[in-house]
């Protein structure tokens, strides 16, 4: 809330030209700027309020972290070229294991 209350202050002086490109989480950001015809609004999650909030939004792109929310936004009638799957994901294989709890307390001598 308070990053959107932010936005609020910011917005009033906001000046967006039409090579601008807005890309937001935030779905009241995207509500502030439903109009702008460059708005990408990424989707972690759905909710009750989904369809609703993308049809007054309607942007010209969405972003995804999965198949699944992609198929619920198509459901709601948005065309599959809108939407991007960006996967959130991690690597696992580029990070070391770490050592257990009991091994690093008895390496720094601290007690168990």
């Amino acid at each position: 809330m308070i990053s959107f209350l932010w936005f609020l202050k910011k917005f009033a002086n906001l000046s967006i030209s039409d090579n601008d490109i807005i890309f937001t989480r935030n779905i009241r950001v995207s509500w502030l700027l439903a109009n702008y015809s460059r708005l990408i609004l990424e989707i972690h999650s759905i909710n009750r309020f989904l369809y609703l909030q993308l049809k007054l939004i309607n942007p010209k792109l969405f972003v995804t972290i999965n198949s699944y929310l992609k198929n619920i936004i198509i459901g709601y009638g948005v065309s599959s070229d809108q939407i991007i799957v960006a996967h959130a994901a991690v690597d696992l294989s580029k990070f070391r294991a770490l050592q257990l709890q009991t091994e690093i307390r008895h390496k720094l001598n601290l007690p168990q």
